[in-house]
């Protein structure tokens, strides 16, 4: 009886538990492939079309700028520009782990539009046509892969 009720759970755990880790892992978005060299820093320019940045856990603005379509920057070398982020990119959807980890890039392609002034610095505004996540992806469980987002990295925000 003991081995029958054995089963039975085991059976009840995998119908429930499979289905629910094949939609953690659906894709949403492939992470893109960029062999970036290392170069100077330089200061973005209102003619920038295209950033690297990281997100910065902290008040607006919070992204930080670590590259352009040069490449990166080294940022031993540089006080890291900051920017306040519009448009076409739901970056408060993804989870705060994984946009959170300075090792994850996103590509923003777009444009300057103006600036902002927080009573504590004056920050340039860059609104977004189109995004990209940078590979590979440092995600916050080790089984969900470097490649793309899932639906897991649009679940969970805290």
């Amino acid at each position: 009886m003991k081995k029958v009720l054995f089963i039975l759970t085991t059976i009840l755990l995998a119908i429930i538990l499979i289905p629910f880790l094949v939609i953690f892992e659906l894709p949403v978005k492939s992470a893109a492939r960029h062999d970036y060299k290392v170069i100077k820093p330089v200061s973005i320019t209102d003619s920038d079309k295209v950033l690297i940045c990281r997100y910065s856990d902290g008040p607006e603005p919070r992204w930080e700028v670590v590259g352009n379509k040069d490449g990166l920057f080294d940022l031993s070398q540089l006080n890291i520009e900051s920017i306040v982020v519009e448009g076409n990119f739901q970056y408060r959807e993804l989870n705060y782990d994984l946009l959170n980890s300075e090792d994850n890039k996103f590509i923003l392609k777009g444009n300057f539009i103006g600036e902002k002034d927080y009573g504590y610095g004056t920050y340039k505004i860059f609104k977004v046509d189109k995004w990209d996540i940078s590979y590979p992806i440092k995600q916050p469980l080790g089984f969900l892969p470097k490649g793309k987002l899932v639906k897991f990295d649009y679940w969970f925000r805290e």
